[in-house]
């Protein structure tokens, strides 16, 4: 009886590490999950900042060639 008892027990507690492992387990895997969103939204905001990036180097291309178009126009004078 006292092996039962000891069999019992023994499998109590593999069952109660098993249970904490997989509790674990998805812990680590909605911190991933977290992480991740986060990695997205930083790579939204990247790429929102390469955008205004790209428009304002635009804006100072266009402003070039009317600069440009001036200094032609001078010329040809």
């Amino acid at each position: 009886r006292e092996r039962e008892q000891e069999r019992e027990q023994e499998q109590g507690l593999q069952g109660l590490q098993g249970f904490q492992e997989q509790h674990q387990q998805e812990g680590q895997e909605r911190a991933q999950e977290q992480e991740q969103g986060q990695g997205q939204e930083q790579a939204q905001e990247q790429e929102r900042v390469q955008e205004q990036e790209q428009e304002q180097d635009l804006q100072g291309l266009q402003v070039f060639q009317v600069f440009l178009q001036a200094l032609q126009g001078l010329q040809e004078q």
